[in-house]
């Protein structure tokens, strides 16, 4: 197969500076100014991309060339500078869409998907936006977030029903979302706790039309953020956790605002981080695990401010969070059982570590 990334076997350069995060159930992953890929964390399923299905705990190359990534539950997704998808890890369902069920543990190209904008990881299901604007995936079905119409599985790359023209996709544990030229957000999926904010509580085969205004979305395991043009965070879905950082612990099957001065936003399993334009970082959830890097392991369900300043990029984990700082510099905290920190060790942090 042809495509400008590259497998590395041996890491080359010093790690960092980091441009791009992303973080999957228990692993992580960072794009280094360079557009080299390093990865660290669990890797039973191969999710690493390193050829091999052991666990890491200490950032390793192991591509280059790569312009995006998406960490799923146990699978990662990355895309070249040709727009060409690349996949690795967990495909039990099919979710790697190159064809088979059979896990694999270095980065394969997935046939006849070009010329892609953006790409979304979500527990055992992937999507991917083509040039035209079409959402396709593949994947796990079971609560439609396919949305195609149907509940089957798919272990090639399918088109989704309705939406055409969209210009970002986010994909959560068991739900999509897709955004429309217009700023438009249309959701499908599971909706047993309200996180696709169409009023119900009733799974959904097909996207569906559910807010306007919105520049970017992120999804966690059963819960939803927005962010529209002002700035302002708006947050649907389970809520058992204080993730939606509203003030209370009811799920909620609307949006409702939460937060201003809003720049990012990152979902990660029960625990929502936002990045203020001051460069200042908010968390609302689980912090169990150390999730908020302040030092404690107490939640909030309302968001506090985590770190002061200084944060450019922003990424959740199931119980782990990663940032980028001015200059580069990559910074984890949280659960480590697995390496995905990045620290070279297995210990849990409560408070931001610099990882290089």
């Amino acid at each position: 197969m042809t495509g400008t990334i590259t497998p590395t076997s041996t890491p080359t350069g010093t790690p960092g500076p980091f441009i791009k995060i992303a973080a999957g159930n228990y692993h992580s992953l960072a794009i280094r100014i360079d557009n080299s890929l390093w990865t660290a964390g669990e890797n039973n399923d191969g999710q690493l991309g390193s050829g091999t299905y052991n666990n890491v705990s200490v950032f390793a190359e192991v591509l280059t060339g790569v312009s995006a990534i998406a960490a799923g539950g146990f699978h990662t997704l990355a895309l070249d500078a040709g727009g060409n998808l690349w996949a690795t890890g967990y495909n039990g369902y099919g979710q790697l869409g190159i064809g088979s069920y059979s896990n694999v543990s270095s980065f394969v190209q997935v046939s006849g998907m070009t010329g892609l904008n953006a790409i979304a990881a979500g527990f055992d299901h992937s999507l991917a936006l083509a040039g035209n604007g079409t959402v396709m995936a593949s994947g796990d079905n079971t609560y439609g977030q396919l949305a195609n119409w149907t509940h089957n599985i798919s272990n090639l790359f399918i088109n989704t029903a309705v939406v055409s023209g969209a210009n970002a996709v986010a994909a959560g544990g068991y739900e999509s979302a897709a955004l429309e030229a217009d700023n438009s957000l249309w959701t499908a999926g599971q909706n047993t706790d309200g996180q696709l904010a169409n009023g119900t509580y009733n799974n959904v085969s097909v996207f569906a039309q559910v807010l306007t205004g919105i520049t970017a979305i992120a999804v966690g395991a059963d819960h939803c953020l927005a962010l529209d043009s002002s700035g302002n965070l708006w947050v649907a879905g389970y809520n058992n956790d204080g993730q939606l950082g509203n003030g209370t612990y009811n799920s909620v099957s609307i949006f409702a605002q939460v937060l201003t001065g809003v720049s990012a936003i990152a979902a990660g399993s029960y625990h929502s981080l936002a990045l203020k334009t001051d460069g200042s970082l908010w968390a609302a959830g689980n912090n169990a695990q150390g999730e908020f890097g302040n030092g404690t392991v107490t939640g909030s369900n309302t968001f506090i401010r985590v770190i002061t300043t200084g944060v450019t990029a922003i990424a959740a984990g199931s119980e782990h969070s990663l940032v980028i700082k001015t200059g580069g510099t990559l910074w984890a905290t949280g659960y480590n059982g697995y390496g995905q920190l990045g620290t070279g060790d297995i210990s849990i942090r409560s408070a931001w570590t610099q990882v290089y």
